[in-house]
């Protein structure tokens, strides 16, 4: 069965049988609407899992619940068949942004206006010069504002309108090395391997994602002055 009809056969029987429960006299056009608004809401839920599945199949298991034909599983094993699928997925975008990560270094390692600090792992590029006499260190504070972008180069974050003071030695790996040097009034870009960054640590979707940040430093705080 196509995906188009399955979608369709999903919300006509979900959406007859929450109408059948929810309206006393529902018009025509109230339960259209409502069966469009449960399809879409279903289809987007289906689309969180990988694509593997018969359609057909969970679209004659919601019709045998409705029913009454079929008795529903108990919710330890439903709970238990769907963290097995959760995990499953999570495994998958891991294994995906793990090897994006790489591919995208690989090819910025290629550009001469990328400096490598860890070949491979991390690399940075200076996007403006910085002043003075001192350089960042793993044991000194900054206070700096910074973006953050994807792997496709899209803003996710912009906190150029708030600084932030931060210890460098309680940052992720690829950051303590990435700042490294960076002088006052420096801006400079950080690419960040996940095994430098957080690895399969957060939401699935952020499991081993490429960490880039654009990094305005603002000033320099030296430990005697913590």
């Amino acid at each position: 069965m196509r995906l188009k009809e399955i979608s369709i056969l999903l919300i006509g029987v979900f959406g007859g049988f929450f109408l059948s429960k929810n309206l006393n006299h529902p018009t025509t056009k109230s339960v259209n609407e409502i069966n469009e608004a449960l399809g879409n809401m279903l289809y987007e839920d289906l689309q969180k899992f990988p694509s593997e599945w018969e359609f057909d199949q969970i679209a004659q298991t919601m019709h045998g619940l409705v029913n009454g034909n079929r008795a529903p599983l108990e919710k330890n094993v439903k709970d238990k068949l769907l963290l097995e699928l959760a995990s499953t997925k999570a495994e998958r975008i891991s294994s995906e942004n793990l090897k994006a990560a790489e591919n995208f270094l690989t090819k910025l390692s290629l550009n001469k206006q990328i400096q490598p600090v860890v070949d491979g792992k991390v690399y940075i590029e200076i996007l403006k010069q910085g002043s003075g006499e001192k350089a960042l260190t793993f044991n000194d504070k900054a206070s700096v504002s910074f973006k953050q972008f994807d792997i496709k180069g899209e803003l996710i974050k912009d906190t150029q309108t708030k600084s932030f003071i931060i210890p460098i030695s309680r940052m992720i790996k690829g950051f303590q090395l990435g700042m490294k040097g960076a002088k006052v009034g420096e801006v400079r870009k950080i690419y960040i391997h996940p095994e430098y960054g957080f690895g399969k640590i957060g939401r699935s979707q952020e499991s081993n994602m490429l960490l880039i940040y654009e990094i305005s430093v603002e000033e320099i705080i030296p430990e005697d002055r913590f």
